[in-house]
């Protein structure tokens, strides 16, 4: 990642650094590069022992992976730990001017009163480097200039800039979610769709299909599709961590 200093100053921003990599760098053509999906859960901690009560996921996921073992997150707490990891800044680079305002918990990550935030990120990185980007379920706390609220201007009913599609969480709930959905190849606009209660609104099923549509769709384009970015957020396993109805008796306790 690349840290601004003190001063807020950096030689690049981290979406430079990703173009420049991602196209020049490898020296591989668009067909040849790989395809990144970036599963990020919600305030899960390894280190008590959560992975044993996932283990279809540690055999199918971690076994066949690749351990980052020498990964270090700056602030390991929800919205701040996703501005860093989206800008590659640290947290005293991307805070807002005082303690009273807003904000992704104290994080200017808004198009509107900080554009060059996102533009800065490395998900606009990757498309300018000719990547298909698509941003599934939960990115930000606040989502109202990504395209999740048409009152705040033109950024709450569009697409963020470089994204090519999205299904992501407005607000962040299991059940009963506002959704902004968009497709670039379709138009830069996104609707808003509301979920409700029943076991098909569950939303890491949801984030699970939305995903799946968006990688068949890359794909479909035949053998020498671009390659594609996936940012998978479920809103999992997060407080108040309530599972799909056909999880709710299922016996983690016998896995711990």
């Amino acid at each position: 990642m690349v840290a601004a200093s003190q001063h807020g100053s950096a030689t690049a921003t981290v979406s430079q650094q990703v173009a420049t990599a991602a196209s020049a760098g490898t020296g591989l053509s668009l067909t040849n590069r790989s395809n990144i999906v970036l599963l990020l859960t919600d305030d899960q901690d390894l280190r008590l022992g959560s992975m044993l009560a996932m283990p279809f996921t540690a055999s199918h996921i971690t076994a066949a992976g690749a351990n980052l073992s020498n990964f270090f997150v700056h602030t390991p707490i929800c919205c701040p730990s996703r501005t860093t990891l989206l800008s590659g800044r640290y947290v005293h680079n991307n805070r807002v001017g005082g303690p009273h305002e807003g904000g992704c918990m104290r994080m200017n990550t808004s198009r509107i009163d900080n554009p060059a935030w996102w533009r800065g990120s490395f998900v606009t990185g990757l498309h300018d480097a000719g990547y298909v980007t698509g941003l599934i379920g939960k990115v930000l706390n606040v989502m109202e200039s990504y395209g999740c609220d048409p009152s705040v201007g033109p950024e709450g009913s569009r697409l963020a800039p470089g994204v090519d599609q999205q299904a992501v969480m407005c607000t962040i709930n299991y059940y009963d979610n506002l959704w902004s959905v968009g497709n670039a190849s379709q138009g830069p606009g996104t609707t808003l769709r509301k979920t409700g209660s029943a076991p098909e609104d569950y939303t890491t099923s949801l984030v699970g299909n939305y995903t799946l549509d968006f990688v068949k769709a890359v794909v479909g384009r035949g053998v020498g599709h671009p390659p594609f970015f996936a940012w998978v957020g479920p809103h999992a396993p997060h407080l108040p961590s309530t599972p799909a109805p056909w999880y709710s008796d299922h016996p983690v306790g016998q896995l711990l």
